[in-house]
């Protein structure tokens, strides 16, 4: 299974068909993992989602959500709100891409198509009747048009996790470690392509996305079973980039993965 980044698109409307106190709908397209949305109850609850035109979608993503195995969302479009009633459904997924893997509060769903679909408006309903919880909870939704490989997409020759944590020694000796947290890091070799190849995806990807962003990325795996932790939501930096001048004949693209979650 081949990676992707995906970038939330920007969204003039986001409205739920409940929210708890506290809870507002715009928390639903909060970046930081944290500002939640809540629903008061589990009864037919929708979210819809309007952009300012038509607006290409292939990744629906509802980061760290509180769904069971049971749990289920699908998608709808249609060019009016009004039309998303009588629309039929595009796609469905479960709220726990991988039921026996996430702990509470960590679990992501996707809806990965396999060619774009292009609304106004977007409908996302969901299903958890047996939720111990009684509602819903969402720290992001995530609708966007993936940026992929156009071809060759292998895996990343490092996938790791750096930490960053300091060490200081005393004037006794002692090894005192500062904590700096740790982040994901990639790096995407790109010596299969030419030349122009290369810079066109730079272009593509950093002019597009920007060289930090916050996105939706999965990791490449042919294990369908562990999809949930091979999603990663968080900031997007390019560090060690190389110029678009240089025309050696091997470099890569080092990303680096900041994950909330």
């Amino acid at each position: 299974m081949s990676f992707w980044f995906a970038r939330p698109h920007a969204v003039v409307s986001v409205a739920a068909s409940q929210a708890a106190t506290g809870f507002p709908d715009d928390n639903l397209v909060h970046d930081q993992i944290g500002v939640i949305w809540k629903s008061n109850n589990l009864t037919a609850v929708t979210i819809d989602v309007e952009f300012a035109a038509v607006t290409e979608v292939d990744v629906v993503g509802v980061v760290a959500n509180n769904g069971t195995a049971a749990g289920t969302f699908d998608l709808r479009g249609a060019a009016t709100q009004g039309g998303l009633a009588g629309a039929g459904v595009i796609a469905s997924a479960n709220l726990r891409a991988s039921p026996s893997l996430a702990k509470t509060g960590y679990r992501k769903g996707l809806i990965d198509l396999a060619a774009p679909v292009s609304h106004t408006w977007y409908r996302v309903s969901l299903t958890d009747a047996a939720n111990p919880d009684g509602f819903f909870r969402f720290g992001r939704l995530v609708l966007a048009k993936a940026w992929r490989p156009s071809r060759n997409p292998g895996i990343p020759r490092e996938w790791g996790v750096q930490d960053n944590t300091i060490l200081h020694v005393t004037d006794g000796h002692a090894i005192v470690p500062e904590a700096r947290g740790r982040h994901t890091v990639m790096r995407l070799p790109v010596d299969f392509l030419t030349e122009e190849e290369r810079e066109v995806m730079i272009e593509d990807l950093l002019m597009e996305h920007g060289a930090d962003a916050q996105l939706l990325v999965r990791r490449p795996s042919n294990a369908a079973a562990y999809l949930e932790n091979q999603l990663y939501f968080g900031s997007l930096k390019a560090t060690r980039l190389p110029r678009l001048a240089n025309r050696a004949a091997h470099f890569s693209v080092r990303l680096e993965l900041t994950a909330q979650i």
